[in-house]
């Protein structure tokens, strides 16, 4: 009985901020009644939760976010653009934290940056020229802590390296 009381003070906390409720997906908008965000949810164990992919939208109409989540976990693809539609960054989610590879865009479309994470932690670092060619790689051994690094110029000649390791997975420098 207490969990509905509070579920019924959640739906009408999101009415009484100009929010609506419309086939298990909450509708907010901006002041002006422009659509903000879309919010799929459902009811589980008399608890409301995010399920579906989320979107949160400029006021031009153009999509800001856009995010699956399953039980109110982020899980697959989280993108990010600008307010013209092109891509700002992207990352990969499993159980609420980045998995796998993540990226950052310049306005051309071009990678500027790629990361490889687990579990929020960076393992590998890529840095790209405007061009697209590859400017720097780091691997990490822990979140602060460089393993490996090298460095390229923009005609993809090496200009620095630091850091190197054998079969064993020892480093030698």
């Amino acid at each position: 009985m207490l969990c509905r009381v509070f579920n019924i003070i959640f739906i009408l906390n999101f009415y009484f901020c100009c929010k609506e409720k419309e086939k298990n997906i909450l509708i907010e908008k901006f002041p002006d009644g422009v659509k903000s965000a879309e919010i799929p949810y459902l009811i589980k164990n008399n608890d409301t939760v995010i399920n579906g992919t989320v979107k949160y939208f400029y006021h031009n109409g153009k999509l800001q976010d856009e995010f699956e989540c399953i039980d109110g976990q982020k899980n697959g693809w989280y993108n990010q653009y600008d307010s013209l539609g092109g891509i700002l960054s992207k990352a990969m989610y499993r159980n609420n934290k980045v998995n796998g590879h993540s990226f950052s865009y310049y306005n051309s479309g071009n990678i500027e940056i790629e990361e490889l994470l687990k579990d929020d932690s960076l393992l590998m670092l890529k840095n790209y020229f405007p061009s697209g060619k590859l400017y720097s790689m780091s691997i990490y051994v822990s979140k602060k802590e460089v393993k490996y690094y090298i460095i390229f110029d923009s005609t993809g000649r090496k200009v620095d390296e630091s850091g190197s390791y054998n079969s064993k997975d020892t480093l030698l420098n």
